[in-house]
């Protein structure tokens, strides 16, 4: 995220295409390229999806912002959140898409858009010896 001083407060999202896959190249976390943008106070979708699909549900998803401590936005394993690793600033704000995850749409949710949410995202999804990563 990045803040833009406008007559109303723009959070918009810079996304590195640092995408890689270990493990026989069989799926890659895929973001788009373009920046998302939101108003403060309002819902935004951060798009991150498994190219090829592969279902996510029962894979380990993070969502991390590496500047802070604890980093996880949201840490699913095994089909469900583990809301205790959670950054306290994100509690109740994050989600995925549980009935996408089957779809490889491990996308996350962030409600009610701070100015401090700004800063890089980190999404990874890991099963067994695959990991597949993508950087904003």
């Amino acid at each position: 995220f990045s803040v833009q001083q406008m007559p109303s407060l723009h959070l918009g999202m810079k996304i590195k295409s640092l995408l890689f896959c270990l493990f026989a190249a069989q799926s890659e976390v895929i973001v788009p390229s373009q920046p998302v943008v939101s108003l403060v106070g309002e819902d935004v979708i951060l798009p991150c999806h498994l190219d090829p699909v592969m279902n996510a549900f029962d894979m380990t998803v993070e969502w991390a912002r590496p500047d802070l401590n604890p980093r996880f936005i949201l840490l699913w394993r095994q089909g469900e959140e583990l809301e205790t690793k959670k950054h306290p600033s994100f509690s109740g704000r994050t989600l995925v898409f549980i009935d996408e995850l089957e779809k490889g749409n491990i996308s996350l949710k962030l409600s009610k858009v701070k100015v401090s949410d700004e800063g890089g995202y980190k999404c990874v999804c890991i099963v067994k010896s695959l990991f597949c990563s993508a950087c904003w």
